[in-house]
């Protein structure tokens, strides 16, 4: 009897989610798409680009402002029926640099949480029935914790729709937003902006000149070291050699000097015969 009755109920569910998923692909929505813009916004004054944008339209979700660095980010959601309004109050921030827009289409799992919820629906009305029929306490237990297990499952689901079907009837909007530089303007600022055009593309010229003077500089030092070093090798060969050759030059001319003093010292002096020295002692 019990095994029929829990059998019974399977059969019934099964048949409930057929029924409900066809039912779902029957009735297709039109528009399940999630919309995401992603905008850049290049603002004058942020201070004042702040105070417009808390007056958009929807709630912010998240915002980070550096005021020092003139850049920040915010992310805002935006019913679709207020779109239009928010995204035209946008663009008179400032100048839109950048602008993109996505759609996901989450119709798939809208069916499914869909069928999901129908299921757990049909499961809970026949666990109620088998509840107040249940024999025994035993029976009874294990009834009342499967229900509250669906209880607990279908109470997430539902909570998941929600929060799909809100997503799904909104935009999310991501806006960067980029300070321009400030300056002072004068009566004459379309020729000061010239001017200095004209002076930062001088000054950027004698820059690029002053570096490749340096490069040559570096260049001709690179070449000349080794040149200078082959030149000064020579110089001292050079020297060391004119120096031998002059030493050997006056060391030939000493010999001759020798030789020759030698030869008419040997001429000079007077030959004394035998005889002579004979008479002589």
């Amino acid at each position: 009897m019990k095994q029929r009755r829990i059998l019974t109920g399977l059969v019934v569910v099964l048949f409930c989610t057929a029924m409900q998923i066809s039912s779902v692909n029957a009735q297709v929505p039109m528009d399940f798409l999630i919309h995401q813009y992603r905008i850049t916004v290049s603002v004058h004054c942020m201070d004042e680009t702040l105070r417009d944008m808390s007056l958009l339209p929807g709630f912010e979700l998240s915002s980070q402002i550096n005021l020092v660095d003139g850049r920040g980010h915010a992310v805002r959601m935006v019913l679709n029926r207020d779109l239009d309004i928010a995204l035209e109050t946008i663009r008179e921030f400032g100048d839109v640099t950048h602008f993109q827009s996505n759609a996901t289409s989450v119709f798939a799992r809208w069916s499914f949480l869909r069928a999901e919820s129908a299921v757990r629906s049909h499961e809970y009305d026949r666990l109620v029935e088998l509840l107040y029929s249940a024999d025994g306490m035993n029976e009874f237990n294990q009834i009342e914790r499967r229900l509250r297990e669906v209880i607990s499952y279908q109470e997430r689901i539902q909570g998941q729709l929600n929060s799909l079907e809100f997503d799904i009837g909104s935009a999310q909007i991501s806006i960067f937003l980029t300070q321009l530089p400030q300056y002072e303007e004068t009566p004459e600022d379309s020729a000061y902006g010239r001017l200095r055009q004209i002076s930062n593309a001088f000054f950027t010229s004698m820059e690029y000149t002053f570096m490749m003077l340096q490069l040559f500089a570096l260049f001709l030092v690179y070449i000349s070291l080794p040149l200078a070093l082959v030149i000064i090798v020579l110089v001292v060969v050079l020297r060391a050699y004119s120096r031998a050759s002059k030493r050997r030059k006056l060391i030939g001319v000493s010999e001759v000097s020798v030789d020759e003093t030698i030869s008419m010292e040997i001429e000079e002096t007077p030959i004394i015969k035998d005889g002579e020295n004979n008479e002589e002692n």
